[in-house]
């Protein structure tokens, strides 16, 4: 449920940062991001420990805090330049 939100998330930021004109860059982001996303679930379900569990707390963050700036503070500032 976990990944299937962040692909989610991802296919949305993508469709926005078309809509903005700055899909290239979001995508390198969000490809990354969610390969990374996948190896975070491969690994906590080869060997669930509580350390690793904690890991999904902490790349919700990440990922949230880089949504942001990708689709809001980047193109903004990009185009005041």
């Amino acid at each position: 449920a976990w990944l299937a939100a962040v692909v989610g998330s991802a296919i949305f930021a993508l469709a926005t940062a078309y809509t903005l004109q700055f899909f290239i860059p979001v995508l390198i982001v969000t490809s990354c991001l969610v390969l990374l996303a996948v190896a975070l679930i491969k690994r906590f379900t080869t060997n669930p420990q509580t350390e690793l569990a904690r890991r999904f707390e902490d790349f919700s963050g990440i990922w949230t805090l880089l949504m942001y700036l990708c689709l809001g503070a980047v193109p903004c500032i990009l185009r005041a330049i």
